[in-house]
């Protein structure tokens, strides 16, 4: 029996690991061909994707470069499931670093708007 995403085509940023791997073990489990996008290439390797790219989605050249890849390997990108994501430090607001919170925005904020402007036609 076919899953309900049989013939279609996702990208997961962040797929390697936490939430995002089991979004991928899902979307592959139900019939999807699946691209992983991760910045650990090793943990890559033990996907269920199709496709993987090793990759930082705060990186917008190396974000673009994928979603072609991707539409490539897999044809049209039917879903995009942007979970690439950090927390930051644990800081009193005062206390909190400005390096530290622009990292969280680039990575939580520009990733996820990179991503998005890559891959949604």
């Amino acid at each position: 029996m076919a899953g309900r995403f049989a013939g279609r085509a996702a990208i997961v940023t962040g797929g390697a690991s936490g939430i995002g791997a089991g979004v991928v073990q899902r979307l592959a489990a139900e019939g999807a061909r699946v691209s992983v996008w991760d910045r650990d290439a090793a943990a890559l390797a033990g996907t269920d994707a199709t496709h993987t790219a090793a990759l930082d989605v705060t990186d917008s050249k190396a974000v673009h470069r994928a979603a072609a890849e991707a539409g490539q390997a897999l044809g049209k990108i039917d879903i995009l499931v942007a979970s690439a994501g950090i927390t930051g430090p644990n800081h009193a607001l005062w206390e909190y670093p400005v390096e530290e919170w622009d990292r969280v925005i680039d990575v939580n904020l520009k990733g996820v708007f990179y991503c998005n402007r890559a891959v949604v036609p």
